[in-house]
Formats: structure tokens, sequence, C-alpha cells
């Protein structure tokens, strides 16, 4: 982390592992449930059973592209030119097994100086998703696997798809 790149970057961990940040984010996590917590990755390489790192909600993606999600996350340009995976996590992380990291407008959870457009690491600010980091690995499926342009529709949850009238 290049501490020129931000502002404030102390006061801002101290907000981020402070008791009231992390009870607000396990309070999100719990009332949305892991079955609504998403990684995504670039589609290369061999399939997860287990992920760490960013980790954001269903919603936040839901409908977009690979370029959209890639914008709306604020990864780096080209991360998802290929296409993306779109991982659901099994359950939920405990407590101690991620770090609070904002909205993805805040690369690595931080704010960006006046006139950066990245940080030094080449993230650009992202569309006020909601992001947390896995710091511990997670079991997790693998949802759908996107191609260039196609859309991520994620579908019922299967508790009411088995509830739903069969046609």
């Amino acid at each position: 982390m290049d501490d020129d790149d931000y502002s404030d970057p102390v006061m801002t961990r101290l907000m981020q592992r402070s008791p009231e940040a992390r009870e607000a984010n396990f309070a999100k996590m719990v009332m949305w449930g892991a079955y609504n917590l998403v990684k995504v990755t670039a589609p290369t390489g061999g399939v997860l059973d287990h992920a760490a790192g960013y980790v954001t909600l269903q919603m936040e993606i839901r409908e977009k592209t690979p370029l959209q999600i890639e914008r709306a996350l604020g990864l780096k340009v080209g991360t998802l030119a290929l296409g993306a995976r779109i991982y659901r996590l099994k359950h939920l992380p405990h407590k101690e097994e991620f770090e609070v990291r904002g909205y993805s407008s805040l690369p690595d959870g931080l704010r960006l100086q006046e006139g950066k457009e990245t940080d030094a690491a080449g993230y650009p600010r992202g569309q006020m998703a909601w992001q947390i980091r896995l710091t511990h690995a997670v079991q997790v499926d693998l949802v759908k696997t996107l191609r260039s342009g196609q859309s991520f529709v994620p579908g019922l949850h299967p508790d009411i798809a088995a509830r739903m009238p069969r046609r």
C-alpha cells in the first residue's frame, strides 16, 4: 500500500477495525446470508473450491456483464475482458475472518487522493458496491461462468424455487 495515494489511510483503517464497523458489516452478512455473498474472478485457471480476498453482494453484480462488473467492483482494467466466474460462499465467514472495506469506490477500502484515478496497484474507484475482504479462505461453489458480454442472472434462491408451482 502506497500511503501517498490515499487520504488519511490511518484513520480510515482505525474506523474499519472498530467493533461498530465490524458488527454492522457482520449483521449485513447475516441478514443477506451466505447465498448472497459472491466472489468474482477472471475465468482463467482452475475452478476454486475455497476463496479469500474481496467479496460483494450478489445484488451488486446482478444483470451486469463482466465489463460492467469490473467497473462496479473497481477491478483493474481488463481483469474480466475474457468473462467472469461468479462463486457463492457456502457459509458466512466468522467475525474474525474478514476485514471491513466499505464500498468499491474506495480502492482497498481507502479514499484516493484528489486527482488520482487509481491506486499504486492500478485499482480504480468502483461504483459503490459493498465489499469486505476475507482474510481466511471460505468454501465456495461456482454459480456461473460468464462469457464477455453475457449478463449475470442469478435466478431464485433454491428454497424459494422449491415453493414455486411447477408449470
